[in-house]
């Protein structure tokens, strides 16, 4: 069978191989397991081995301890002897000989060192005077504590082997007076630990107060005298008991133990050698391995039979899969044979999809010109079903694209091949039955041919695109028809988020509206945010409850412009239809209606205030026809035809400010133009206008018109304007700090008067009805060369936009 390539450089291993990974993957994590565990209890055996040298170091330390007590019990007796109160030192030789220990020596000195009895020697024998450092060291301890002291290892004055020495004190008279000791030799310590017989390996040592080695066994001869490994001496300088891995003096790896004796300030220290300690681990670690080894070599051949065996049926499953026709006879694995009907299931329903996608497969080898082909592929350029699948090659492919892409198709595959790139194309067909023209998209890629070195193949796959293709051009024209008409549009569209008012896309008429960027409204507000807050909580229900119905919505509402100001717009939203995997969205059209309502609320404002002055006009009239005299006719219809001129002007003057009010400085001048005949013979001006600009509100036009039409009236008839050489001076003011309105009529250069009139006349009721009407009062002064008269009115009543009650200040025009 040939192997495939799993990935770049890794060719695809036999199925046993696979097997022995797997045995390998199993038995070697449990072989080692094994090892841990057997190596864990190795290693708690080796623990207790190396606890029991503790306990071994422990006996030893109590033996000792017992045989020095012993030697001490036998100094204090013997330094009580009645012998040495008698002064009888040669009895007291005798009984100290009787009681010396085998390889001892008794010896009493005084505080100078000097021998009072030796048993080495008979009684009488001049004896020296001990110069050894050690032995001094405990007669000081002794004379000092009265206390029985051991010394560190010496070597006898007299007898020149390595001694230690128990010292106990003699004492007389309450003081001591001598220093009675015994010295043993060293070797006789090495016989007690040799008394033990320790493990054959193990080694053990007495050591002094400076860490040399008083016994040691075996090799005393050897060691005594020597002092202990510097790894000892660390650990045992502080603790009472423990162990520590160091060298013994013999060189040796070793496992150390070591037991203070309490109160002789001695050490009993035993060494076993590592290799002592590590034989059963390592006797077990080669058993182990051994037997791990041996287990996964069984374990590789058996993998190595089953997956031979199992190759076979793989093997004809694999021929099934690429030989059309081929199937794969029953096995003895079940898997297998499902693999081998799911496998026939499989290519049913590629053929399946390859005719419902309308997707051929190609496949071919550029060294050979060899092609193979579905039976798609034929189908889909109009073939015989008998050209599937070795009849439809590289040239009668060609013969089949269309002229115009053929050059282009060719080139573009022949390079793909060259340079082991991938391909992908879109070219025209001509269908071979019906001479159809047919979209077709190609992908195609390089593929090593498997088990064979250098050799590739060229496979791919075609499809027809053409309804889709259709589809997709007439979907570009439709978006782009949709952006033309969203963009351009006067009325605002606004593409939003059904479910969050998330502004998504805004169109030139919409950020005009509302005055901000189309960036900024997708990163900041919703619709419901630019919505007027006295509008948006209505607008959020109602839009949401038409989102959720899927109907559309339509209001009449106000829009916050970003200057501050607001625009009053119809907006319509629409939900779109869905797209599954998206958000719904909605689309908005809103049209600024702002112009429009503000001339429907002017007009309906004109309306009512055409209303209102057409009434308030009647009613003026009316009065006047009420209390004009009616003596002369054609004097009452002068009359009346004079005031309703004046109001007539009044009404003129208002219609042309759009009933916003009037300019007092034309409403003046309006009334007085008919009154004013030509100038006097200085040619000086018949009346003159001072004061500032003022605008009179709408409801004070037509009355004060009136009044000014009454003066005018009476100083043509009875005043300044009645001679030649007459003045009226009108000047006007406004006093803030009252709120106040002041007009003054001064008439000069009239026919001298007699007085005040005895009984007022219909134009002083008039001018008096008139000023009571705007809230005001009038003050007459009738001077010897024409009339004076002060009109004073609120300016809240008479002043257009003036504020009711006292202003804090003038308007700028006023200033």
């Amino acid at each position: 069978m040939q192997s495939a390539v799993v990935g770049p450089g890794r060719p695809a291993r036999p199925i046993w191989a696979h097997l022995a990974v797997l045995v390998l993957s199993v038995v070697v994590p449990l072989w080692c397991l094994l090892g841990f565990v057997g190596w864990a209890a190795l290693r708690a055996e080796r623990r207790d081995n190396q606890q029991q040298t503790i306990l071994v170091a422990r006996n030893l330390a109590l033996e000792l301890d017992r045989a020095l007590g012993g030697f001490g019990a036998s100094l204090r007796a013997l330094a009580t002897s009645p012998a040495i109160t008698d002064g009888d030192l040669r009895r007291f030789q005798e009984q100290a000989s009787q009681i010396v220990p085998d390889g001892s020596v008794i010896v009493m000195r005084d505080r100078t060192g000097q021998h009072l009895i030796n048993t080495l020697f008979p009684f009488g024998t001049p004896l020296p005077v001990t110069v050894a450092p050690e032995v001094l060291a405990a007669d000081e301890c002794v004379f000092r504590t009265q206390a029985i002291c051991v010394s560190n290892l010496y070597t006898g004055t007299v007898d020149p082997q390595p001694y230690v020495l128990l010292d106990a004190p003699v004492i007389l008279e309450g003081q001591v007076a001598f220093a009675l000791s015994v010295a043993v030799r060293a070797a006789h310590l090495a016989t007690l630990l040799a008394d033990h017989r320790l493990p054959a390996g193990w080694g053990v040592s007495i050591l002094d107060r400076t860490d040399r080695i008083v016994a040691r066994w075996p090799d005393h001869e050897r060691f005594v005298g020597s002092p202990a490994n510097a790894a000892l001496r660390e650990a045992t300088s502080a603790a009472a008991e423990g162990t520590v891995r160091s060298v013994n003096v013999a060189g040796v790896p070793v496992w150390g133990a070591y037991v203070r004796l309490p109160g002789w300030g001695w050490r009993v220290a035993i060494g076993v050698p590592e290799a002592v300690l590590d034989a059963p681990i390592r006797r077990s670690g080669i058993f182990l391995a051994a037997g791990g080894l041996l287990a996964v070599l069984a374990s590789l051949a058996a993998a190595v039979l089953q997956g031979r065996r199992l190759a076979q049926p793989i093997r004809a499953l694999g021929r099934a899969a690429t030989e059309p026709g081929s199937t794969p006879g029953p096995s003895s694995i079940r898997e297998l044979d499902q693999v081998g009907v799911s496998l026939a299931e499989g290519a049913e329903r590629l053929r399946l999809a390859q005719e419902a996608g309308r997707i051929g497969i190609w496949e071919l080898v550029p060294d050979t010109g060899q092609a193979v082909v579905s039976a798609s592929q034929v189908q889909l350029y109009g073939l015989p079903a008998t050209a599937a699948p070795h009849g439809f090659g590289w040239d009668a492919w060609l013969r089949h694209v269309h002229p115009a892409d053929r050059a282009r198709v060719a080139a573009a595959m022949r390079a793909a091949i060259e340079s082991g790139s991938g391909y992908e194309d879109h070219f025209r067909i001509r269908r071979a039955d019906t001479g159809e023209e047919r979209s077709i998209r190609a992908h195609g890629r390089m593929v090593a041919t498997a088990g064979s070195a250098g050799e590739s193949r060229f496979v791919g796959v075609n499809i027809d695109v053409t309804e889709a293709r259709a589809a997709a051009e007439a979907l570009a024209a439709s978006a782009a028809e949709f952006r033309a008409i969203f963009e351009n549009s006067v009325i605002g569209k606004v593409l939003a988020d059904a479910a969050t008012s998330r502004i998504i896309r805004a169109n030139r008429g919409f950020c005009q509206i509302v005055g901000q960027e189309e960036v900024a409204l997708a990163e900041g507000p919703t619709i419901l945010d630019l919505i007027h807050p006295e509008d948006r909580a209505a607008n959020a229900a109602g839009l949401r409850e038409a989102m959720a119905e899927g109907r559309p919505y339509r209001v009449e509402t106000r829009l916050l412009h970003r200057d501050g100001g607001l625009r009053w717009v119809i907006m319509s939203v629409a939900l779109l239809p869905g797209v599954a995997g998206q958000p719904a969205r909605c689309v908005a059209a809103v049209q600024d209606i702002t112009d429009r309502r503000r001339a429907e609320e002017r007009q309906a404002l004109l309306a009512r205030e055409v209303d209102h002055r057409a009434k308030n006009a009647l009613a003026v009239v009316q009065a006047a026809l009420r209390l004009t005299p009616r003596g002369d006719a054609a004097t009452f219809a002068r009359s009346i035809e004079g005031r309703v001129n004046a109001l007539a002007r009044a009404q003129t003057l208002l219609a042309e400010g759009s009933w916003s009010g009037t300019s007092l400085r034309l409403l003046i001048e309006g009334e007085l133009a008919g009154f004013i005949g030509p100038a006097g013979s200085a040619g000086q001006p018949r009346v003159t206008l001072d004061g500032p600009l003022l605008q009179i509100a709408a409801e004070a036009s037509q009355p004060l018109a009136m009044a000014l039409h009454e003066l005018a009236t009476n100083a043509t008839k009875h005043g300044a304007l009645s001679v030649p050489g007459g003045l009226v001076s009108v000047s006007w003011s406004v006093d803030p700090s009252a709120g106040t309105f002041l007009l003054d009529w001064v008439e000069t250069g009239a026919s001298p008067l007699p007085g005040p009139p005895a009984r007022l006349g219909f134009g002083s009721r008039l001018l008096q009805a008139t000023l009571h009407q705007l809230g005001g009062t009038i003050l007459t002064e009738w001077r010897q060369d024409g009339l004076a008269c002060r009109l004073r009115a609120p300016l809240s009543r008479l002043v257009a936009d003036w504020p009711a009650g006292t202003p804090a200040r003038l308007p700028a025009a006023l200033e």
